[in-house]
């Protein structure tokens, strides 16, 4: 599963990367935050001196137009989890992810939402015809 996920960058050389960050926690919590951001649902964390990817409940993402590169939709993915998510959770990902990728959030819009049941996620987005 984990080369799967990583399929664009070996699992070895992430793994080995985080290894090395192991000593130092707060060099690595920037590391971990990157990983998540990119893989959207997972993260890696250590188990007995084993690292292993945590599944999340929730993933958020941005879409973007190809053609002109700015966001175009928000997607929110809740997955079956030991421990569903938390609304301050959710709320967190969601205003981090926004800011990290410079999207303005808090404001009030007018917008579409949507959602789809597939391979027992539910996946939540939103739209603007302008703007997020």
């Amino acid at each position: 599963m984990a080369n799967q996920i990583c399929e664009d960058t070996s699992y070895l050389h992430v793994k080995r990367r985080f290894e090395k960050l192991a000593e130092d926690s707060e060099a690595c919590e920037p590391e971990v935050d990157a990983f998540v951001a990119r893989y959207g649902s997972l993260r890696p964390v250590r188990v007995d001196e084993i690292l292993i990817l945590e599944r999340l409940p929730i993933s958020v993402g941005i879409e973007y137009d190809p053609d002109t590169e700015e966001a175009k939709e928000v997607v929110l993915v809740a997955y079956p989890h030991r421990r569903p998510a938390k609304a301050e959770h959710v709320a967190s990902r969601y205003q981090k992810t926004l800011s990290d990728a410079g999207v303005p959030y808090g404001e009030s819009r007018k917008g579409l939402m949507g959602f789809e049941f597939y391979d027992s996620h539910l996946g939540h987005h939103y739209n603007e015809e302008y703007d997020i």
